[in-house]
């Protein structure tokens, strides 16, 4: 362990959101250079550091970024690719133009939030062995009644709901 304590320049600073005026002020910092050095930048907003101010920028505030509403289709694409790459944000984005893995991330988790939130809760009752008779043979011949592409369906059907309520 080092003997070495580093003060900080600035206290720490807990997860505030980013104002109008502080965006504003990054993003004029940032349209004087053609590379930013995000130390001067950040030492010039009060109360953000280096790595906030650089992630601030990329994420969100670059003109590269594409923040507008989702789609249906976008949100589907993303159901689907959820699917197929679980949490890896990086290439998920990759499927979609000049969406951030951040956005994409914070999509989804968007979307999983209000299906938790919509979707009635209730209580599971115990399985007996009259109903494992009933259930079981019904359950293993779904793959016969349902489409291949049934989960893409639903979850079309689920993202196109979700952005009804909120447009």
């Amino acid at each position: 362990m080092s003997n070495i304590r580093q003060e900080p320049s600035k206290p720490k600073h807990k997860h505030n959101k980013w104002t109008a005026v502080e965006d504003k002020m990054l993003k004029s910092l940032v349209s004087k250079s053609t590379k930013p050095n995000w130390v001067a930048i950040s030492n010039q907003i009060p109360n953000r550091n280096p790595r906030q101010c650089q992630e601030r920028w990329e994420y969100y505030l670059s003109p590269n970024v594409n923040n507008s509403p989702w789609t249906p289709q976008e949100d589907a694409l993303l159901l689907k690719k959820y699917q197929e790459y679980g949490t890896k944000w990086t290439i998920i984005a990759k499927f979609f133009y000049n969406r951030t893995n951040t956005n994409v991330k914070n999509r989804f988790l968007a979307i999983n939030r209000y299906q938790k939130q919509t979707q009635p809760t209730t209580e599971i009752e115990e399985v007996t062995p009259q109903c494992e008779k009933v259930i079981l043979p019904n359950i293993m011949n779904l793959d016969a009644v349902l489409p291949t592409n049934f989960l893409n369906r639903v979850a079309m059907l689920d993202s196109a709901s979700f952005l009804s309520t909120i447009i």
